[in-house]
């Protein structure tokens, strides 16, 4: 796990690396989980560094917009409410963060 978010579509049944600011490794570690808003057009990482991560698609790309070091342990969920801009981040430290 080199901590990179990675995409792909399901029309194309193809698995690809999307641009991400430059570069594609997201996180220091292993990539836990991702929440994407569609409505939003945004996503959310977290990974074993314990950041939070926001994102945006541009077009078919997907740009890293702020990072938050929000756990001091790995992060290991987080799930995005649309309805509410909101995001809660879970880990290993047993803190639970709302990120609006």
């Amino acid at each position: 796990a080199d901590g990179s978010v990675m995409a792909w579509t399901v029309e194309e049944k193809a698995r690809r690396a999307l641009p991400m600011g430059g570069t594609k490794q997201a996180h220091q570690g292993p990539v836990h989980a991702i929440d994407v808003d569609e409505t939003q057009g945004t996503a959310v990482s977290v990974g074993q560094d314990g950041c939070v991560r926001f994102w945006s698609w541009k077009g078919n790309q997907l740009v890293h917009v702020h990072v938050e070091q929000g756990h001091d342990a790995a992060a290991t969920d987080v799930d995005v409410w649309a309805e509410e801009h909101t995001a809660v981040s879970v880990a290993r430290d047993g803190t639970a963060v709302v990120w609006d």
